[in-house]
């Protein structure tokens, strides 16, 4: 089984982030996330987290960086359209009408000396 890191990416227009979600609504939204887990716990290696805001550090410095990043989940599976597959229904994607999901495979680091 291979590792792929799935990074969700928040695309609320300003309009969606100016109104709050109600409490029935982030009810709904967390129900439908915990029911996907279930559904996916055996090819979720992590279920991640919610990320914060993004410092981006270069020659010149550090500094702030604006991030659509919202959060991260990683999975096992045999191949990279089988970990897509995993992420087709997830409740991120009918939050807001533009959040997406992008599958990363991640490569095997060799040991370091």
């Amino acid at each position: 089984m291979k590792k792929y890191l799935a990074i969700y990416f928040g695309g609320a227009t300003d309009s969606e982030k100016s109104t709050p979600m109600d409490e029935n609504l982030q009810k709904e939204f967390m129900d439908a996330w915990a029911k996907w887990a279930v559904n996916h716990k055996d090819s979720v290696v992590d279920f991640g987290c919610p990320l914060g805001r993004a410092k981006s550090v270069n020659q010149y410095g550090v500094g702030d960086k604006e991030n659509k990043m919202i959060a991260y989940s990683i999975v096992h599976a045999e191949s990279h359209e089988q970990a897509a597959s995993i992420f087709i229904e997830h409740p991120h994607l009918n939050l807001h009408s533009h959040n997406s999901i992008e599958i990363i495979k991640m490569r095997h680091l060799p040991e370091m000396d």
